[in-house]
């Protein structure tokens, strides 16, 4: 039987001990054992691993736009250069038109002059003197010298006729597949190709991004259901909670009803209330075990929680960050699209001063088959004409030799050298007045390129061959 003894009253934290103070330990967001090996197997070196790739991508590509760019700048020298050329061989094919033009005029004006002298001889011819006849006998061998001479002269204006083919042959395969317009073709074939290889990589940019967005998506989607899990959790744990409280209140009811029967009955009651004690005090132990755990628990899901958000946050920003970095190469590609459309416009329109010049060409060879025909219905018949003639040639030939002078050894080029963009020609073997700077403009000019000038070589050719026929009409007018 049961003694009635009155039992030591427990506070409110001893009745409750395995409260939990909800309103201190609210969390945001919750974890699961999931999530954690998901986490762990996506370690923080996976993804820095990840960036650095993308930054060494990067940086090829930087790499790579710096090098078209260096491409586009000696491309566009080139075309500056290929322009001061084509300026300067049209320069020199006007030069040559007004050689020619001279020399028309002056071939019309030695026919007037044999006009005149034949028809003088006709009306000597009719007097009927025997010396008229005499002079008309010599006037006539004059004649078939000078239509020797003649010949000659024609056999040289064909050989200009064929060197101007010649140039106008250089000329056509220039046009059609110049050096600097293959360098150029080609230079601008390796632009297209590494724009085509930036375009790759933008693109494997862009489903790296969209892959990193589908890792976000994930995450979130992860982090959505942690949460559910976790306010299922923190549901299973109040509702625990509730049922502790309600085993405590059942314990205190059975307590109190001990107690009253305790009172009714003290007969040995002191021992049965130091067994409930011992029994009170294990459950207490148990509770606050619990607790323990699951505030580990807690705390452990909050640590990692937090570290998912740090991570969300980190992945947030380099997408942000690659965003600008691929805005700005897209900018960079739309720039140099632009400079490379430019270049082809540029192309295009040194072709069209190609085909100018070659029209140009054509009309000289035109006026040089007029001269060629004036020449032949010519018929000279006084020395003392072809010897004016010769006079003029020599003049002009002479002139021709001053335009034709070194700048700096002032005698007639040989092997020549033009600079760029002065256009003064020296001798190949005179380097001191071309090595270092031009030595007629001084310091003051910088000099941005030199060429050997093929076209000053056939015009030489040409100036050689009119002093070899000059020299041929001088031996024809010693011999008679």
């Amino acid at each position: 039987m049961r003694q009635q003894q009155q039992l030591p009253r427990l506070s409110e934290d001893e009745q409750f001990p395995g409260r939990l103070h909800t309103q201190s330990r609210k969390l945001k967001f919750g974890t699961t054992e999931n999530f954690n090996k998901k986490s762990k197997k996506q370690s923080p070196m996976a993804e820095s691993q990840f960036i650095k790739q993308i930054d060494t991508k990067l940086e090829q590509y930087n790499k790579d736009i710096e090098l078209r760019n260096d491409m586009i700048v000696t491309i566009e020298k080139g075309f500056e250069s290929v322009k001061q050329e084509l300026i300067k061989e049209k320069l020199l094919n006007e030069e040559k038109t007004k050689q020619l033009q001279d020399l028309g005029s002056q071939y019309q004006a030695a026919q007037s002059k044999l006009k005149s002298i034949h028809e003088s001889n006709k009306n000597a011819g009719q007097q009927g003197t025997d010396k008229d006849k005499d002079k008309i006998h010599q006037l006539e061998t004059v004649q078939k010298a000078i239509l020797t001479k003649e010949h000659q002269l024609n056999q040289t204006i064909d050989s200009l006729n064929t060197q101007l083919n010649d140039i106008t042959h250089k000329i056509k395969t220039k046009e059609e597949m110049p050096d600097d317009s293959k360098k150029l073709k080609e230079s601008i074939r390796k632009s297209e190709e590494k724009k085509y290889k930036s375009q790759a990589i933008m693109d494997e940019l862009k489903k790296n991004l969209e892959s990193i967005q589908a890792e976000k998506l994930l995450i979130k989607n992860q982090m959505d259901q942690y949460k559910k899990e976790y306010l299922a959790k923190e549901e299973c744990l109040s509702s625990e909670f509730n049922n502790i409280q309600n085993k405590i209140k059942e314990l205190q009811k059975e307590k109190n009803q001990l107690q009253e029967q305790v009172k009714k009955q003290p007969v040995n009651s002191q021992d049965q209330n130091n067994k409930l004690q011992e029994a009170i005090n294990q459950f207490k132990q148990q509770l606050t075990e619990q607790n323990k755990l699951k505030d580990k628990e807690i705390n452990q899901w909050k640590a990692n929680l937090d570290i998912s958000i740090k991570n969300f946050d980190q992945l947030s920003q380099q997408i942000e960050d690659y965003k600008l970095k691929i805005e700005a190469s897209s900018k960079n590609l739309n720039e140099k699209t632009n400079s490379v459309e430019q270049i082809h416009k540029s192309i295009g329109e040194q072709e069209k001063t190609l085909k100018n010049q070659q029209a140009e060409i054509k009309l000289l060879n035109q006026k040089i088959d007029e001269c060629n025909k004036k020449l032949g219905d010519s018929k000279p018949k006084n020395m003392s004409q072809v010897i004016e003639t010769i006079s003029i040639l020599e003049k002009t030939h002479k002139e021709i030799q001053k335009g034709l002078a070194c700048t700096f050894c002032n005698k007639f080029i040989k092997q020549p050298v033009t600079i760029i963009p002065c256009g003064h020609s020296y001798c190949f073997d005179c380097k001191k007045g071309y090595q270092k700077e031009c030595f007629k403009c001084g310091p003051k000019l910088k000099i941005e390129a030199m060429y050997r000038n093929e076209l000053l070589d056939d015009i030489i050719e040409m100036v050689k061959l009119v002093e070899q026929s000059i020299l041929n009409m001088k031996q024809i007018t010693q011999n008679q």
